[in-house]
């Protein structure tokens, strides 16, 4: 008996090495995803590909998104979890980080160019209910006080249990939510086959890897 604890206490270890050691350095997924750290739980965080779904001081935060089954009305469209304190809260289809641009007949190209750096550039199918793209978020914008993220970023920097032990103490988007209005142009004459279109403005809501839901929407217009 003393000779079976040793091997399962042995097991253990290795198992629990083999964990510790798979957090260290982001995993391709097959979703254009990687895994950019780890819940306290010992779940992957999965940021978008080609973008920096982690924040770091001074720096944009850039995020692919693809979204399915988003519910649009008239010039207006949401897409995600929109949280309690948001416009038409509740769940819009299913908004995924990572993936890309997914041009289909019927899109319409939309662009947006804030003032304060942040972009958004994406395509949308009202018919088919999709949208995929780009978000980039200033820094400017991410510093803005209302959306409570400077303060977060801060503690991230001098305190690493802020995060409730999230691996490196990394604070990270793990999810995102979207209110976009805008403009299309047509073409076709009774086809009114949408091509081209403009972004009013976009509210983007932030989940991040500690649970977090950020305060306010980032409003880029």
């Amino acid at each position: 008996m003393k000779n079976l604890s040793k091997l399962l206490m042995a097991g253990l270890i290795a198992i629990g090495l083999t964990a510790c050691g798979a957090a260290q350095t982001p995993v391709a997924t097959t979703y254009g995803q990687q895994i950019v750290g780890y819940n306290p739980n010992g779940t992957p965080i999965y940021g978008a590909a080609g973008g920096t779904a982690c924040f770091t001081m001074g720096q944009p935060l850039t995020l692919g998104f693809s979204a399915q089954g988003i519910d649009v009305v008239q010039a207006r469209f949401f897409a995600g979890n929109i949280p309690q304190f948001g416009t038409a809260a509740g769940a819009h289809g299913q908004l995924t980080l990572g993936g890309g641009f997914q041009q289909t007949p019927g899109s319409i190209s939309l662009t947006k160019n804030s003032m304060t750096g942040s972009t958004i550039n994406m395509t949308l199918n009202p018919q088919a209910r999709t949208a995929s793209g780009n978000i980039q978020i200033s820094a400017v914008d991410l510093m803005n006080p209302n959306l409570g993220i400077i303060n977060s970023m801060y503690y991230n920097s001098y305190n690493t249990g802020y995060n409730n032990g999230a691996a490196n103490s990394q604070m990270c988007v793990t999810s995102v939510a979207m209110d976009v209005v805008y403009v299309a142009s047509y073409y076709g004459g009774y086809s009114q086959q949408m091509t081209t279109g403009s972004i009013s403005m976009a509210l983007i809501y932030l989940t991040l890897n500690n649970g977090q839901v950020i305060q306010a929407p980032v409003a880029i217009q």
